[in-house]
């Protein structure tokens, strides 16, 4: 299967082709632009199978009640991907969720030297909005 190959690092394509979803990025042979297109669907998918797997864990494990993308926050002002109401204490807790690739542009080059570069840039840009 596609899953299989990927995994495997089996190439996917026999050269390089144009990305169908933004038009400007190559894609090499493994396919690795495919998973980090801004425009295409995989940053998504991955971003929903990550949140639904962790309010799943909180429901089983944690024993506690979980809403996903919950919408009653202020209006213009993002929303955690997850809310715990009435946590410990009767405070609610809320988790972002977030996927980043390394294989970015502005990554490239520092994530091979600095440990958790990209995860550790995406955090600072989510606080400072």
């Amino acid at each position: 299967t596609l899953t299989t190959a990927v995994r495997i690092g089996c190439p996917l394509l026999s050269a390089l082709a144009p990305c169908g979803e933004c038009g400007v990025r190559m894609v090499d042979v493994y396919g690795d632009h495919v998973l980090m297109c801004p425009n295409g669907p995989g940053q998504i998918m991955r971003h929903d199978w990550l949140v639904r797997s962790i309010a799943e864990g909180l429901r089983h494990a944690a024993t506690r009640p979980s809403v996903v993308e919950p919408t009653l926050f202020l209006e213009g002002k993002s929303h955690p991907d997850i809310l715990c109401p009435v946590w410990e204490g009767r405070l609610d807790v809320s988790f972002d969720a977030a996927v980043t690739c390394p294989l970015q542009d502005k990554y490239v080059g520092l994530f091979s030297t600095v440990p958790l570069f990209a995860a550790e840039d995406y955090a600072d840009s989510a606080l400072s909005r």
